[in-house]
């Protein structure tokens, strides 16, 4: 019987498949961690990463807070500015009046006035 070369090919290349598999096998297999090692490694970088995260959020929380307390403090000084001078207007207005009204007599009779 005559082989082909289709034949001939898998004959040769066979062995050479199977080591290239096995190898990739070898490699593509990722080595055994137990969990908890795992667990352990990932804990400790989190804890290496998270507290200075963590100290900046709340540094910067604080640095906020402070600056809204300040700008609220602000606000409170503006509004009872704007109540003093609008009790300052009223009051003025009062006294204008006051002044344009005939004055009286201690005993609460009028002046004469002219005209």
């Amino acid at each position: 019987m005559i082989s082909t070369g289709d034949d001939c090919r898998r004959e040769v290349f066979a062995p050479v498949a199977r080591v290239e598999l096995s190898v990739a096998e070898r490699v593509v297999m990722p080595p055994i961690i137990p969990p908890f090692l795992a667990g352990l490694l990932a804990a400790s970088v989190m804890k290496k990463l998270a507290k200075p995260v963590m100290r900046g959020i709340v540094k910067t929380s604080i640095g906020i807070a402070a600056e809204v307390r300040h700008a609220a403090h602000q606000a409170g000084e503006e509004l009872q500015d704007l109540a003093a001078e609008a009790s300052a207007e009223m009051l003025a207005t009062e006294i204008k009046k006051q002044k344009t009204k005939p004055s009286t007599v201690s005993n609460g009779v009028p002046h004469a006035t002219k005209g």
